[in-house]
């Protein structure tokens, strides 16, 4: 007598579940993996593009400093200031009469001071004016001053004097899966020199 089988074995179950299992598993890792390296990919992505805002904001700003058309000689004199009293170390204060040139250096972008705490690069845009964050991650930043021999100026106070060239690295913090640091480096002529 011949048997109708309208159903599965326990043994021909349990082999599908054991294949169907390793499918899943493989599938799930494969996803997990993925995952991962799109927020690597992301991560990576979110500090060039904070370096490159940071490195278009720079290169504009010292570009323009030490502009001066109606030659100001008050104690605001446009220029490059390195350091200062009470100010964060790395940080830059760049003096410039551009925004429009009229014999002062009071508008907006006009008295800038740039410095890096916190994994972030600040910008105060006035000389009155709070430090607001204008790049973010941003680990590091490093200022050279080359004079017109393109020697490297090494005494902050000659900096406003013999500046015609910067040359600003900027550094995002490394990345959680090693390798490079993300970083971007600019060599800027001083207009107004």
């Amino acid at each position: 007598m011949r048997l109708n089988r309208r159903a599965f074995t326990l043994v021909e179950v349990l082999i599908a579940m054991t294949l169907l299992s390793v499918v899943m598993v493989s599938v799930g890792t494969t996803v997990i993996s993925l995952n991962r390296s799109i927020s690597t990919y992301r991560t990576a992505l979110d500090r060039q593009n904070a370096l490159q805002t940071a490195e278009t904001a720079l290169s504009t700003l010292v570009r323009f400093a030490g502009a001066n058309p109606y030659l100001i000689t008050t104690s605001s004199t446009p220029g490059i200031e390195v350091g200062g009293a009470g100010q964060p170390a790395g940080s830059v204060r760049l003096r410039a009469d551009f925004n429009p040139p009229d014999g002062d250096v009071a508008d907006q972008l006009e008295d800038v001071r740039i410095h890096v705490a916190s994994d972030t690069l600040w910008a105060r845009w006035t000389s009155t004016g709070s430090a607001v964050p204008l790049a973010t991650p941003i680990r590091t930043i490093t200022w050279q001053f080359r004079n017109a021999s393109n020697a490297i100026i090494t005494d902050a106070a000659l900096v406003n004097a013999q500046a015609r060239q910067v040359q600003i690295t900027l550094q995002a913090p490394p990345l959680s899966t090693g390798g490079l640091v993300p970083a971007r480096t600019l060599i800027i002529h001083l207009r107004s020199r």
